[in-house]
């Protein structure tokens, strides 16, 4: 008898994750968690040979546990007779790169505990949301006790093996690590249906073996759409199960652990990192998708959450940490969630109360930590621009110091946060400029002639008892009549401990040898809330009353106050005697719209003459007050 030659069988790996929309409740985890369970389910009661591996983040398991134990049992089982192999992670399937290291420790000590608690199981692998790499990441997996992880295939910095069934070795600071390639040619059709189409290219030899490819298929089964959020992918996976299990189909299901245990790496990589503290182009292999032109508000909704965890690590005590990460980290999904239709695609959810109410929890439980309500300084790097942000805070107010960009004040809240008074579109909170004498009084707009705006200004701090100094200073250059004169400026801004206060205070030095004569202009730009016109207000010193959209000015004023009483606030700004200040609407386009539409708030503008001997200073100093709002 002649042997008959036995067909290679095709080597398939197929990883499953759901994941956590974090700022939805437990009851909307659970209703959208409960399909894709239940298919999973029924793909391993009708299909007993089919394998795969599974990451379920911590809230689905405990959520399912309390609703849906039953689901919870068939897993533990297939657990348990080596049919699932479970993937470890992060708690609330957070981006491991954008969080504090001992964040990621900690999420993943409580997202391992929470499957042995509910299914029985030691994660091997780790499941990296939206294909988000660091190579940093490398020592904190291997001392939690993973052995690989899942990257997408273009990520995997090698051609000629990317498609084949194998694995890959990376390392960092010499520590070996394992990586599997999910490949995109196979997701692609598996996406659009083309189930048999993913199979028959998986059993296609690569090079001159004869050994078909293979490979690892990610399947993803939660997708953010425009209603919200529903599980995809369900029929498919279930096809893919029927066609896979039948004895004559060719095909092999292995487990990810299995497949990094046969055979030699296929390279050694080195992985660019998709995503870091620094902004990264959109593209393949995820990453931050191009927030900044989405929404600038993203940016630093998304700094604000990292330094509140930086924050964290230094409260004594595990419960106070725990409820700090509990609501960033689901801020963080809400802001960050992976687009399923893409790879690693990454989308901003516009959900901006949701958002600000779950960081505003995250901070209060830290202000409650502050001894003796002293004023508190966070240095932050922004994340798109490189730029640094000086965040200062007690329980009252805080205030966005911006020294790289002409060391402005970007944002200002009041802390109750019946609503924010933060800058209107186009303006900073606070900015100043410089302008030649003749006609700038009368024009708001005139050119400026200081080399400062957006000019990186150095930033010292000074903490006077329990209040708090922020100091800038730049030497920069005056063009005055075609020639540039030097002109050294300092501002500081003061936060008194439990005062609703901020106290700016200027001085220009001449250091040049002649004379010089400018204008000096402060402009404070207001957003208040969007209520009844009736309801918003302002006026300047010494006038009455007049409505928010009324422009409005006035000579040698020293003060203007805007008040919302439908929020309850008000905020003042007491200026040194000015020659002049005037208040301006802002209006806001609308597309297709020729007049502007939308008021967007209101910018006050105070001028001074400024007359500079050399050698000679000028200072001036103004407040801004916070408050609720005053009976008419």
């Amino acid at each position: 008898m002649t042997d008959v030659p036995i067909e290679p069988r095709t080597r398939l790996s197929v990883v499953v994750h759901l994941h956590d929309p974090g700022f939805l409740a437990d009851d909307e985890i659970r209703r959208l968690s409960l399909a894709p369970l239940e298919t999973l389910v029924g793909i391993l009661q009708r299909h007993l040979d089919v394998r795969f591996a599974l990451y379920l983040p911590g809230r689905v398991l405990e959520s399912t546990a309390r609703s849906a134990p039953k689901l919870l049992e068939v897993l533990r089982q297939a657990g348990a007779s080596g049919r699932i192999e479970w993937l470890g992670g992060g708690f609330h399937d957070p981006l491991f790169s954008q969080i504090p290291d001992s964040s990621r420790r900690s999420q993943i000590q409580m997202h391992a505990g929470a499957l042995r608690q509910h299914v029985g199981g030691e994660p091997r692998g780790a499941w990296l949301p939206g294909f988000v790499w660091d190579p940093s990441l490398v020592s904190v997996f291997l001392q939690s006790g993973f052995s690989y992880t899942v990257l997408k295939d273009h990520q995997i910095p090698t051609a000629e093996d990317a498609a084949r069934m194998g694995w890959y070795l990376t390392e960092e600071l010499g520590v070996p690590f394992r990586l599997l390639a999910s490949r995109e040619s196979l997701g692609a059709l598996f996406r659009a249906g083309a189930v048999e189409e993913m199979l028959r290219l998986a059993s296609v030899p690569i090079g001159e073996g004869l050994e078909p490819a293979g490979g690892v298929i990610d399947v993803p089964l939660l997708a953010s759409s425009r209603e919200g959020f529903e599980p995809i992918h369900l029929e498919r996976l279930s096809a893919l199960a029927a066609l896979v299990s039948t004895e004559n189909s060719g095909f092999e299901l292995v487990l990810p652990g299995e497949a990094i245990r046969k055979g030699e790496p296929l390279g050694i990589v080195y992985p660019s990192p998709s995503a870091s503290r620094a902004y990264c182009e959109p593209g393949p292999g995820g990453g931050v998708r191009d927030l900044l032109r989405r929404q600038s508000w993203a940016n630093l909704c998304h700094k604000r959450m990292l330094h509140l965890l930086t924050r964290s690590e230094s409260v004594p005590g595990p419960k106070i940490r725990a409820l700090v990460a509990d609501s960033l980290l689901q801020a963080q999904n809400a802001s960050f969630f992976r687009d399923a239709d893409e790879a690693g695609g990454i989308r901003y959810l516009r959900d901006r109360v949701r958002l600000g109410s779950l960081i505003l929890d995250a901070e209060t439980v830290l202000d409650q930590t502050f001894p003796d309500d002293s004023v508190q300084v966070d240095a932050l790097d922004l994340l798109c621009e490189g730029a640094q942000q000086v965040l200062v805070r007690n329980s009252r107010v805080s205030l966005l110091v911006e020294p790289r960009r002409g060391g402005q004040l970007s944002s200002l809240d009041f802390k109750p946060r019946l609503h924010a008074w933060g800058c209107a579109q186009g303006l900073p909170v606070l900015s100043e400029s410089f302008h030649e004498i003749q006609g700038s009084v009368e024009d708001p707009v005139s050119p400026q002639i200081g080399d400062f705006a957006g000019k990186a200004f150095e930033v010292q701090f000074k903490r006077v008892g329990q209040d708090l100094q922020v100091m800038l200073n730049r030497s920069a250059w005056l063009n005055l009549a075609g020639v540039e004169h030097p002109l050294q400026m300092e501002k500081t801004f003061t936060v008194r401990s439990g005062k609703a206060q901020v106290a700016v205070t200027y001085k220009l030095t001449n250091t040049g040898s002649h004379l010089l004569l400018f204008g000096f202009r402060c402009i404070l730009g207001v957003a208040p809330s969007d209520g009844e016109a009736g309801d918003q207000r302002h006026r300047l010193e010494s006038q009455g009353w007049t409505d928010l959209v009324s422009n409005t000015q006035a000579e040698s004023a020293k003060g203007w106050e805007i008040s919302d009483r439908s929020a309850g606030q008000s905020l003042s700004w007491e200026v040194a005697k000015a020659g002049r200040m005037d208040a301006h609407a802002i209006l806001a386009k609308r597309p297709g719209q020729s007049d502007p539409g939308r008021l967007d708030g209101m910018a006050a503008h105070a001028f001074w003459e400024v007359r500079l001997a050399p050698g000679e200073s000028w200072s001036l100093i103004s407040r801004i007050d916070l408050a609720t709002e005053r009976r008419r």
